[in-house]
Parts: structure tokens; sequence; C-alpha cells
């Protein structure tokens, strides 16, 4: 292996990691006749990268959403999580994408979507605007450990023994969810390592597994209410939408997003409350009640109990025995505690050089794009940031929002 010494090292060619490449790219591009360009190693264990971000949406890729500032996204530490959220908004990820070809349009919700392509299109056009000149592409590399080396270099060595050097790391690994794509965890294990905490990790935007006896033969319902989530008997959170109704298995985007606050069912007790939308003050019903879930309810409780729960509404109790697993997870919740990462730079406040970006950090959005657009606006600020420390302009580490829009401007994507 080459142990020519990089700037830069980014470990996760995936959203946050591509988007962490993108300036340093441009940087290079614009600046080559004046200064040595900032060499830059992206790092992936599989052979391609965005593997997990090409089949995302359904393959539709739904990139951001007009409300992710203000979303809620689960953290323990909400202050520092806003912070970075301010500094790249959704309109300004749309025009990073715009100059990469990717036009994009709002559709219901606030959500995003590209309206020239696809997900695996995105994937494939900000991987050719990262370039293969300007950042050198490692794919195949299995990072085992990261650790310091003399002179604070950091030492990055593969499951296979080879060795990358660099000066700046960029730890954007992902989380452990949807292992299929590539997603080991093993992220988590390089930041303890290098002294960071995390905050316990588990499934999250996920289906929910019960053994309700009323619910356990209902199978492809679909049907309008709220969830409402309970952990110990308090309230964790609710969401109102689609209910999707299967054996043993509750689903629909609403349960999904309460899904984050189910972990260690063998220490506590999870129940998810259903309100199932029924007839308004009028009289009139709100929606259709499926004749499945009516004749669930009618054989095992009754005409007068199943009235109650699907036309009175009745908040019905569900029982959560836990979710789908790490298989079925769209993301992870918990991550490399936000405290201990600089709010404008996205360096860590533990040791110098080391950036964190995505999914590894401690910060879980509702299905909409939000997550997406954690890892554009985390990758995109630790990209930034990494390239300012290289060329020694930290002064321009501590400018405000607006100072750091400018900045943007200069860089030609």
């Amino acid at each position: 292996m080459n142990q020519k010494t990089y700037d830069i090292a980014i470990v996760g060619a995936g959203a946050a990691g591509l988007m962490a490449a993108l300036p340093l790219a441009a940087y290079s591009r614009e600046h080559f006749e004046e200064q040595p360009p900032v060499s830059v190693a992206l790092i992936d264990r599989n052979k391609e990268a965005g593997r997990k971000l090409a089949k995302t949406g359904n393959g539709r890729c739904n990139f951001t959403n007009t409300s992710a500032p203000s979303a809620p996204y689960d953290t323990a530490d909400e202050e520092t999580l806003r912070a970075v959220l301010a500094r790249v908004s959704p309109g300004e990820v749309r025009e990073i994408f715009a100059q990469y070809g990717i036009e994009s349009a709002e559709e219901s919700a606030g959500r995003v979507y590209p309206t020239n392509t696809d997900a695996k299109g995105v994937r494939d056009l900000l991987e050719d605007g990262v370039g293969s000149e300007d950042v050198e592409r490692v794919y195949g590399f299995a990072v085992k450990s990261i650790g310091l080396a003399d002179g604070g270099i950091f030492r990055l060595t593969a499951e296979n023994g080879d060795e990358i050097l660099a000066r700046n790391v960029i730890l954007a690994t992902g989380g452990k969810a949807d292992p299929g794509s590539g997603s080991q965890g093993d992220g988590y294990a390089f930041a303890r390592s290098l002294g960071h905490t995390v905050r316990p990790i588990h499934p999250a935007l996920v289906r929910l597994r019960h053994d309700d006896p009323v619910l356990g033969p209902v199978k492809g319902v679909r049907v309008k209410g709220t969830v409402e989530l309970y952990r110990d008997g308090e309230r964790v959170d609710a969401s109102y939408g689609e209910i999707q109704l299967n054996p043993g298995l509750l689903s629909g985007i609403c349960v999904m997003d309460v899904s984050h606050g189910v972990y260690r069912t063998n220490e506590h007790a999870f129940d998810c409350v259903l309100t199932f939308d029924g007839n308004g003050p009028d009289g009139v019903p709100k929606q259709e009640i499926p004749a499945r879930l009516l004749k669930a309810f009618t054989d095992a409780l009754g005409e007068e109990a199943a009235d109650e729960y699907l036309r009175q509404e009745k908040p019905y109790t569900v029982a959560v025995s836990g979710t789908q697993g790490w298989k079925e997870a769209q993301v992870t919740a918990g991550g490399v505690t936000l405290s201990e990462i600089d709010a404008l730079t996205l360096e860590s406040l533990r040791v110098p050089g080391l950036f964190f970006a995505g999914e590894i950090l401690d910060a879980t959005g509702p299905c909409g794009g939000y997550n997406l657009h954690w890892a554009w606006a985390s990758g995109f600020l630790a990209g930034m940031s990494a390239m300012k420390r290289v060329i020694g302009d930290r002064n321009v580490l501590e400018l405000q929002l607006r100072e750091e829009e400018e900045l943007a401007e200069e860089v030609v994507f």
C-alpha cells in the first residue's frame, strides 16, 4: 500500500462521505495553479460508493425536506444539532445538487425529490462530481482500526494489514442499519478508541413486532390514525398517518417515526396506543373502516367494543415486543455524542484533525428526507472545515453563517 500521507482521509463513501469530498475536489480544481491540491483518500469497504444511497426512498431518493431545520430529531444534544442544521439549509443543499446536474422539486409534506434522475443517478452524479483525479478512491479497503502515529498522524489499518496515513480524518462510516449495504457499525468502535463517547445505538425507522390477539390475524390492512409510543407507562412520542397492519407487525410511516423509542425490550415495557380515525363530531365517518379490521375486532371483542375502537375513537393498546432489527432498519438511533463535536466545524473537541459526519453521529430524524439532509449538512461542513484546516485558515473556522456561505459560493462546484 502506498505510504504517502494524505491531507485528508474520508472513511465511508456514502451520502455524508461523498458530500464531504465534493468541496475538497472543487477546491483542488479551482486553485491548482496557486497552491498544491489538498490530497484526499475516499475510503470504503465496498467496491462501490453509496450503496445505501443508491436505493434510498424506494429508489426515488427523497434527499431533503424543507422543514429539516426545525424537524423533531432524536438526540441527546439538541443545541449542537440545531446549530449544524442552521448552517446548511435545504435550499442550499438543492443548490449544490443543481450544480452537479440534479434538479429537484418539492412534493407533499416538504419532501424534495430529484426530477431528472433517481437514487442511483444521484449517487453517480455526486461521485462524478468528486472525480478521480482530485480525490483518490480507495474502495474495497475495510478499515479495521484507526490510531495516532508520531506527529499526530492518523494510521488507518485495513483488515488485510494494509495501511493509509492521513493528517486529518473524516469519519463518515454510517451506522449499523441495513448491513446488506455494508454498514457494519465499526465507526463507533473507531470513535471510542479515539476517546469519544457513543450514545447506545439501536435500530430506528423500522417495523415494530407485537403478539396482540386481536390484530394478530389482520393482514394487508391500511388505516389512518394516531400512534402513541409509551415506555414503562410514559409517553415517548406520537405520530399521525397511515398505520399498516400485518400478522405480528405494525408499520407505516407514522409507526416508523416513533420506532426510535423502542430499545432494550428486556429492560423496558413498550406499548403502542392506536387511535383509529372514526366518526367526526357530526357523526360522519372520517374514513371507511377496512372490512378485515372490523371483522377482527368484532370476532375477538364483540360488535359494541369494535364500534368503540373503530368508530368512536377509543384508544387501543398494543404491547410491543420489539423491532424487526438491523436488517430492516433504515437508520441507526444513537451514536457519537454531539456535545464532543464542534458545532461550527464538526471537528472533534478531543482529537485535533478528527471530524465526523452523517449517521455515525447521535442524530436521528423521522421519515421524509430528514436523515439524508443531516448527512449532506454534516458532510459538507466536515469537508469544508477539514479543507480549511489543511490550508491553515483557522480563523475562518470561527466565522458566522454569512461568512461561511460567502466562502462556499467561492468554491466552484
